[in-house]
């Protein structure tokens, strides 16, 4: 600065000084005006020090600094109150930041322990301006003490490459400075005063001001790496350790966790103080540790040692009363307490935090670089938390952890070779301790334990370290001669799955029909297979940690894995009880891992997938043990898809009983001590015992019962278990194969089919999921292309099992599902479905189970016709000009009576063709050759000849008539639907032979003691009135509408009495259209409708029966009935209108009771027309809306 600066800055403080000097001596009354001096002083200081090159030169500074220091001196330092004192150490601090080069040792100590005392809270109310002195002084507010700890750093801090720059200073004039300082604070008899500061830090480290924390860190770990020789450093290590510990786990931190910039620092802390205290340099230097030799040089100086320099004396310890002296017991004892407090940070693992997981990274690689034989019995932890951090989601925290990790294991790092042991011991005993800590529910540390065996696993696909230890240790581990026999039979014990919450068994024809007219494949590949559950892993993060980790040690140990695989799957085919579902569960997950696919979970739906995984995680994916991958994925296909080769006695005898299980498991437990006996959990309410629960235990019949329905349904729960874990197996050979997979559908395709149709929701979801990723890396472009290509396949293998010494009652079902999924282009194969279906027929005609399922074959084969085969159209008549609209008739009326006295003209003579008017022994005239070439008129397209489609469904029909009067009603009524079904198919010409011969079964169907038989009889009648209305008309007159009749009245009187029918207004008919009722309604509606139809106008009907009808049907054209019933009575009496329409006003305004003005405007009744009939009058019905639209759409 300046001489003009100089005095410039002199001016602007002078006033201020002054004024604090004269009021040094604070009272009561001056604190505010000292305050507001204070603070003045301060912004003209931080003003000056912040201009541009400005600097306080050495006189001026102690110009300013005599009365802060008369301030301090003249008054008890507890007496000044904390918002002045914070605003004399915050002018002190600004002061120091340039004075760091002039002022005295002396000043500089007495600062310090101001700086000290006011931290620690050691001020003496009883001394006046001193420090030291014992008891407990005031407690300072946190911005107090924060200040003075902000002065403490500027005290001890060396300033930096810029600030020496910026003072005018050289860099090597800081050094010597900084030296000067470190000597005389290190030297015996000043020592003191730096071991008060660090405790008096520690005494605030657990302060809730988040910045004067890590201010009170960071000034610690100054003190602790340089005022603090590694001589000492002992001394302050256990104080050091155990406030950094609770400082790192926020033991005293309201919100529950410290921040993450907190536990870097705390942290940091704790990585100087152990290595400065008990370092492999340190001991080494100190004769704890004796060299190693690390080269060849080495080796020959044992054979024959050198005579090597005297090591430099050691400073006698009596110059040095604080100098601490290691030996071996120390080491071992402050080893073993490092080691607790180190295990104490392990929740850190799971800090929300980034930045604090970081900071445990940075230490474990630290101590396992510098104390790597001093602290030996801690690597394991160590690596345990670097392995863990590894698999971090966030790339600053998993990059640096797998680096240190890499460096520490490579061949040229001096550790390598015992760490290696360590990861290889350290995965022996996780897989050892897994199944304890599961069956203890211990979550949290199941899921560490399993991310650490799965980061070993991972170091070992690393290039670095690809062939080292890390590979061929986890080889002899799954290897043949790996023992899994051993540590795998414990955790299978352990690993009991359960089906997710909320999944229980659902209708199998309701799941068939959600399959789906045609499941498209997702071209992602991306199946979604349900999520399972293991009974003692609540957590999802701790679940998915166990997938991977098997999935890590199957990838790393590859095609050694194969023979755990192998002896998992024959211990899972032995039975089907709960070890069994965990041994296939497991051998999944290793065979995803040896063939490069995982079953990802998705936390947002609770499904998983199957996907490939990156080329550089695929593990045998491009090398030459590939084949022995995929020849194993064939064999294993082929051994999951026997267990469906089993009939239902052979598949109960696998079963074993949990119970037993579990007591078995028991015993071996206590054998093996009682630290392995599993804790019971129990959740929700204590049950209440009451005496009737007594009464019924006691008697014990109803508890027996109840225990083996319970035992039962295990049972069934575990089988249903294993089928759905068989099915993802196949789906991950079928990811490993790819291409190579089609061959083996012809053993695969059933098992997935036959599950389809399981009646339990999650396996129905599982098979759907199986067919759709099978069919995707496959390469078919849809589940349908991939079955009609693999047809034969899935027919052939229904056929075998419907056969008598293997018959599956489902395997029709089976058959119903891959018509049904392969849709219209099954006709073209349905010939071989149709001939076995009436083979089998022929074979278990009397099992009316099957046969049920075969005429359900059936019916969808005629089905899928109606999607291949355009509907048959109705012939089309034109209507009889006699029964035209009113008006038109009315001019025809007037017509005639113009010319009713017309003579009659003379009608032609009937042309009767070419007749011969020559002896019939004349000779053929040429002209009669040309007539006889001509093309003979075209065919009806009746009588066309029928499409392979419409043959097959008429042989279908032909053969299928005999089961109308099958003892089944469930059969007739399948038999009546595909009936039903091929009048959409065949022409009328090709159905109305059967309707002829089976029409009187057909009637009889019409008098069924079931009421859905009747149903589908009435509907099959409608569709042949609607497709065959000549054919039908007759018939239905003759021989239906008596049954009709009968059974209007019956219903009406039944619905009188039915729960579900309407009641309003006295009209009939149900409220729900999935009433017997209802659909019964309709078809004798539908049907009358049709033969009324403006098509079949030719068809000559008494007027008596048009009467009948057009009388007995208004009550469906009310507004409460059904909207279906009102739709169709409304189309019914339209076509009733267009045949005779006189009659259907006259109906229908007696019913209403006469036109009130609002009918229409081409009737003009009052109220009390004689011409109306009173007995048809029903005042309760509301059908005046219907009856307008039927009136007005008839006379328009």
């Amino acid at each position: 600065m300046t001489n003009e600066n100089a005095g410039n800055a002199f001016g602007q403080l002078k006033p201020t000084c002054v004024s604090l000097l004269g009021t040094a001596r604070l009272t009561p009354t001056n604190t505010p005006i000292v305050s507001k001096h204070l603070s003045t002083l301060l912004d003209t200081l931080t003003g000056l020090t912040t201009a541009q090159g400005a600097r306080l030169n050495a006189h001026l500074i102690e110009y300013v600094f005599f009365p802060i220091s008369s301030i301090l001196q003249r008054n008890d330092i507890s007496t000044i109150p904390d918002q002045l004192l914070e605003k004399l150490f915050q002018a002190l601090e600004v002061l120091c930041r340039q004075w760091w080069w002039d002022y005295s040792l002396k000043v500089w100590e007495q600062l310090v322990k101001i700086c000290m005392s006011v931290i620690g809270g050691l001020e003496n109310s009883g001394s006046s301006g001193k420090t030291g002195g014992k008891g407990k002084g005031k407690d300072r507010s946190e911005e107090t003490k924060e200040a003075a700890a902000l002065c403490l750093d500027t005290l001890l801090r060396r300033p930096t490459d810029e600030q020496t720059a910026w003072s005018g200073n050289l860099q090597g004039s800081a050094v010597r400075r900084y030296t000067e300082i470190l000597d005389y604070a290190t030297s015996p008899t000043r020592f003191p005063v730096i071991g008060q500061a660090i405790n008096s830090l520690l005494a605030c480290a657990n302060s809730e001001l988040l910045s004067f924390k890590l201010l009170i860190l960071r000034t610690t770990t100054l003190l602790l790496h340089d005022y603090i020789p590694t001589t000492r450093t002992p001394q302050v290590l256990p104080g050091v350790v155990s406030t950094m510990c609770s400082v790192a786990l926020g033991r005293k931190v309201t919100r529950g966790w410290q921040t993450g910039d907190a536990v870097a620092a705390a942290l940091d802390v704790l990585s100087v103080v152990i290595l400065d205290s008990i370092g492999d340099e340190i001991c080494l230097s100190d004769g704890l540790l004796q060299d190693v030799p690390t080269g060849l040089e080495d080796l020959m100086d044992l054979v024959s040692p050198k005579a090597r320099p005297e090591p430099e004396k050691q400073e006698n310890p009596a110059s040095d009363p604080f100098a601490f002296r290691r030996t071996p017991s120390w080491l071992q004892a402050t080893a073993s307490q490092i080691h607790l407090a180190i295990n104490s940070l392990t929740p850190l693992l799971s800090h929300p935090t980034p930045s604090a997981q970081l900071a445990l990274s940075t230490l474990s690689s630290r101590l396992l670089q510098r104390t790597t034989r001093t602290l030996s019995s801690l690597h394991p932890l160590l690596l345990s938390h670097l392995l863990s951090l590894s698999l971090s989601s966030f790339a600053q925290i998993s990059h640096p952890s797998e680096t240190a990790l890499v460096s520490l294991l490579t061949p040229s790092s001096p550790s390598s070779s015992s760490l290696l042991k360590t990861l290889l011991q350290l995965t022996q005993e996780n897989l050892g301790a897994l199944p304890t800590l599961i069956l203890s529910h211990s979550d949290a540390k199941v899921e560490l334990i399993a991310k650490q065996i799965e980061g070993i696993c991972n170091l070992a696909r690393m290039p670095a370290l690809h062939r080292t230890n890390i590979t061929s240790g986890v080889e002899r581990l799954l290897g043949p001669n790996g023992g899994i026999e051993k540590w795998g039979s414990r955790l299978l014990g352990a690993l009991e799955l359960s089906p997710p919450s909320g999944i229980g068994g659902i209708n199998t024809h309701s799941s068939a029909g959600l399959l789906i007219s045609g499941i498209e494949v997702s071209r992602t590949g991306d199946a979604s297979f349900p999520h399972l559950d293991l009974k003692h892993v609540a957590t999802p993060s701790a679940y998915t940690s166990l997938e991977r980790m098997f999935q890590a040690l199957g990838s790393v140990a590859g095609t050694e894995a194969l023979s755990s695989v192998e002896w998992l799957l024959d211990l899972a085919k032995s039975g089907r009880g709960t070890s069994h579902v965990s041994a296939i569960w497991t051998a999944t997950r290793i065979l995803e891992g040896v063939g490069g696919v995982r079953l990802a979970y998705d936390s947002m739906d609770g499904r998983h997938t199957i996907k490939q995984l990156p080329k550089e995680e695929e593990g045998l994916r491009l090398t030459p043990a590939r084949k022995r991958v995929e020849k194993a994925a064939r064999s294993i296909t082929k051994s999951i898809a026997e267990l469906w080769e089993l009939n239902s006695e052979e598949l109960e005898g696998m079963v074993t009983d949990p119970v037993l299980e579990d007591e078995s498991a028991d015993r071996s437990l206590t054998v093996l001590g009682d630290s392995l006996l599993p804790t019971e959990h129990r959740k929700g309410f204590n049950p209440l015992t009451t005496l009737v629960d007594t009464t019924n235990q006691s008697s014990g019949g109803l508890h027996r019962s109840t225990n083996q329905e319970h035992q039962a349904y295990l049972r069934r729960q575990m089988a249903t278990l294993h089928s759905t874990l068989a099915l993802t197996t196949i789906s991950v050979c079928a990811s490993i194969l790819g291409s190579h997979f089609p061959p083996l559908l012809i053993h695969a395709l059933y098992p997935i089919l036959r599950s389809l149709v399981s009646s339990h929701a999650i396996l129905h979801s599982t098979a759907l999921s199986a067919l759709n990723h099978v069919a995707f890396v496959a390469g078919y472009a849809s589940t349908s292309n991939l079955l009609l290509s693999n047809f034969d396949y899935a027919l052939d293998s229904v056929s075998r099992r419907l056969l008598r010494r293997r018959l599956d009652v489902k395997a029709t079902k089976v058959l119903v599902l891959l018509v049904r999924l392969v849709g219209k282009d099954v006709v073209g194969r349905a010939g071989d479905v149709v001939e076995e279906c009436f083979d089998r027929l022929d074979e278990f005609h009397g099992y009316g189970v099957i046969v049920e399922g075969l005429i359900a074959v059936l019916t969808e084969v005629v089905k899928a016709a109606e999607g291949e085969d355009d509907p048959t159209e109705k012939t089309a008549h034109h209507a009889d000009p006699k029964l035209d609209k009113g008006s038109q008739k009315f001019g025809q009326f007037l017509n005639w009576y113009k010319h009713r006295t017309d003579t009659a003209k003379e009608e032609a003579a009937e042309d009767f063709g070419p007749t011969p008017h020559e002896p019939w022994g004349h000779p053929k005239d040429p002209k009669d050759d040309e007539r006889e070439k001509r093309p003979p008129p075209e065919e009806d397209a009746d009588d066309a000849k029928p499409t392979p489609t419409q043959a097959l469904v008429s042989q279908i029909i032909q053969r299928s008539l005999p089961f109308l009067t099958h003892t089944s009603p469930t059969i007739r009524s399948n038999i009546l639907s595909l009936m039903r079904s091929s009048v959409l198919v065949l022409p009328p010409n090709a159905i109305q032979p059967s309707v002829h011969k089976a029409w009187p079964f057909i009637l009889n169907r019409l008098r069924d003691n079931q009421p859905f038989v009747v149903a589908d009889a009435a509907r099959l009648i409608g569709a042949l009135a609607e497709h065959s209305g000549d054919f039908m008309s007759g018939r239905v007159w003759d021989d239906v509408w008596p049954a009709y009749r009968r059974m209007l009245d019956a219903l009406v009187e039944g619905d009188r009495t039915n729960a579900l029918a309407k009641r309003s207004k006295g009209v009939g008919g149900t409220a729900t259209q999935y009433s017997t009722s209802h659909r019964l309604y309709l078809a004798i509606l539908n049907t009358l409708k049709s033969v009324f139809d403006p098509a079949t106008q030719g068809v000559w009907i008494k007027d008596e029966l048009v009467w009948e009808v057009a009388v007995k049907c208004r009550r469906f054209l009310a507004t409460s009935v059904h909207h279906e019933l009102q739709g169709m009575s409304r189309s019914l009496y339209r076509n009733l209108a267009r045949r005779n329409d006189d009659l259907v006003w006259l109906v229908l305004t007696s019913t209403i009771g006469g036109d009130e003005g609002g009918v229409g405007d081409v009737v003009e009744a009052q109220v009390g027309n004689p011409y109306l009939l009173a007995f048809l009058q029903e005042e309760n019905w509301d059908i005046r809306d219907s009856v307008e639209y039927i009136l007005s759409s008839a006379f328009d």
